[in-house]
């Protein structure tokens, strides 16, 4: 029994199976001693995967070429033009700003040369903070006073109703 599973064992490390019991189907392959070349089996099934016929070869490289072609456009033209459609709009939106900053820009040097003019300082002081020549009496009008609250009859606080409308 030993010297079975040895001549197994052995026989496995070769590469040749012996169509044991193990329901493994084993094919066995050599290699020329002179060439160094495969024969048997094995050599068969490597010779078709590794040999395609002329026109599917033609198709497969040319399939591939073309996925080169695309990824070479994809990467050269269209993220680029991604980019740059980005740029043109940030640099349409930086244009914009700086016409509308210049526009204030233009607006704020005129209210200053309107500022220097001493009748244009005079008429702000009189309009807003109610300034007068000494030689002048200034009249404020006051808005009309709002109207009473009303507070329902059985309200418990005189003192507040009076406060709030002003009687006192």
């Amino acid at each position: 029994m030993i010297g079975d599973l040895t001549t197994r064992l052995r026989s496995l490390r070769r590469g040749r199976g012996d169509g044991g019991d193990d329901g493994c189907t084993r094919t066995s392959s050599a290699t020329d001693g002179v060439t160094g070349t495969t024969t048997g089996p094995d050599a068969a099934a490597g010779a078709r995967l590794s040999r395609v016929s002329g026109p599917m070869a033609l198709r497969i490289i040319t399939v591939l070429v073309a996925l080169v072609v695309i990824a070479a456009v994809v990467f050269l033209f269209v993220f680029p033009t991604a980019q740059w459609r980005d740029q043109r709009r940030q640099i349409d939106e930086t244009g914009r700003q700086s016409a509308e900053l210049a526009r204030q820009i233009t607006a704020l040097e005129e209210r200053i040369v309107d500022l220097q003019d001493p009748a244009t300082v005079e008429r702000i002081a009189r309009e807003r903070l109610g300034y007068a020549r000494p030689d002048e009496e200034s009249y404020r009008l006051q808005p009309p006073p709002l109207e009473a609250a009303t507070f329902p009859p059985s309200w418990p606080w005189d003192g507040l109703e009076r406060l709030v409308n002003g009687e006192g």
